[in-house]
């Protein structure tokens, strides 16, 4: 056996994250290489990275797009797989993450752990160390550009210091990556990736109970909602305020934490731009989804049919919906001339849903009314008029008549 230490607490940073999310992956998916030894150590078996990822889902590594950025990255895989023994074969394709962890795979057998391993950071010279300062770390790992971030304890304060790692725990944060990886979507030249994470007081509370099945059962949560809002964030940037929509009015997520027994899941959405070569965070965004919600309270005095209206809402925001594909395509340079007011009418459907604010839902209504004015006006793309039409019906026929 062989100790994982944990010399720092979950915070809300995105390499923390990756961490502590490989971690928690790690120790669903090897339940009997695992025991928790106290708050801050773990015991793992020397094998249990290679059954870990033995059993990663090929459909999973294959959606995995997230590129590597070239010639700053090459180094850090060679001497990865080189520490591991792990060939890397003439014409082998190492650009992207997919690769990587698809490489990892197939050689599982030789992940083998004979060391204790430390989460924990160090600041050595000008190097930002986790664990140890074997490799240094891919630009991913870098996202947060670790500048000042000892301003009282060195004479580095307005210096950008190199992050090395050892190669377990580039494991962990591969797994993280793996676990958290929603979507990549592409706008015009921008290419984004989007991730999903446990908040740190959610992380926190799995490792302070040392509840394998508590971790499972929040994991099969958080990958409901995964699903979800890879239906979404395709317009996402346009409309932030559809995803909290989606999360508070899916009624999978509140049936899935009632069969799971979880009054509620706290997350972080990760949203990373690949610019050049290296990558910046643009969005960090809390989402929290509670069983038995405010929302629900609020729709009960609006709706005699409020399942009804919130199967009708998510329905119309994803990708395949009137408004999602309205978006996706006004994005896309496509012509939408009614894209503003359906951006409109997500605002005010969020007042509605958020705020409790009546006003929000008649000007959700009025602005898919002027959504269908547009279209009738330009006698263009008619099915989609008559989608918004039947949209609006189906919501005041849903509401209470008094």
């Amino acid at each position: 056996m062989v100790f994982i230490k944990l010399s720092i607490s979950p915070d809300a940073t995105f390499l923390n994250s990756l961490l502590f999310e490989g971690l928690l992956f790690t120790i669903k998916n090897a339940t009997n290489k695992i025991k928790f030894e106290d708050l801050s150590k773990i015991s793992v078996t020397s094998d249990s990275f290679a059954e870990v990822y033995s059993k990663l889902d090929d459909n999973v590594l294959n959606k995995l797009t997230i590129n590597t950025v070239g010639k700053n990255d090459a180094p850090f895989w060679q001497n990865l797989f080189k520490s591991f023994n792990i060939t890397i074969k003439e014409g082998d394709k190492i650009t992207s993450y997919s690769h990587i962890l698809n490489k990892l795979k197939s050689n599982s057998k030789n992940l083998i752990i004979n060391r204790d391993v430390e989460i924990g950071y160090n600041i050595i010279g000008k190097n930002f160390i986790i664990d140890k300062g074997e490799i240094t770390a891919p630009q991913l790992f870098k996202v947060e550009r670790y500048t000042g971030i000892t301003s009282l304890e060195s004479d580095i304060t307005t210096e950008q210091i190199t992050v090395r790692n050892s190669r377990e725990i580039l494991l962990l944060a591969l797994l993280g990556i793996y676990s958290s990886f929603i979507i990549t979507t592409k706008i015009l030249d921008k290419t984004s990736y989007y991730f999903l994470f446990l908040s740190p007081e959610e992380t926190t509370k799995l490792i302070y109970e040392r509840n394998i099945n508590l971790i499972d059962s929040v994991f099969r949560v958080k990958d409901k909602i995964k699903e979800s809002l890879k239906d979404i964030l395709d317009y996402a940037q346009l409309s932030p305020e559809s995803l909290i929509i989606e999360t508070l009015l899916n009624l999978s997520f509140i049936e899935t934490l009632e069969k799971s027994n979880l009054d509620k899941i706290s997350l972080i959405l990760f949203r990373i731009d690949h610019e050049g070569q290296t990558y910046k965070i643009y969005d960090q965004l809390p989402i929290y989804v509670y069983r038995k919600s405010f929302a629900y309270e609020i729709l009960n005095k609006y709706f005699s049919e409020k399942e009804e209206f919130c199967n009708e809402i998510s329905k119309a925001l994803n990708r395949n919906g009137i408004i999602g594909k309205s978006l996706i395509n006004y994005i896309k340079g496509g012509e939408v001339k009614e894209a503003p007011a359906l951006l409109r009418a997500i605002k005010e459907l969020y007042r509605f849903v958020v705020f409790a604010d009546a006003s929000g839902l008649f000007g959700f209504l009025r602005n898919l009314q002027d959504a269908v004015n547009i279209l009738r006006a330009e006698n263009k793309r008619l099915d989609d008029m008559k989608r918004y039409v039947e949209l609006i019906s189906k919501i005041e026929y849903y509401a209470r008549k008094y």
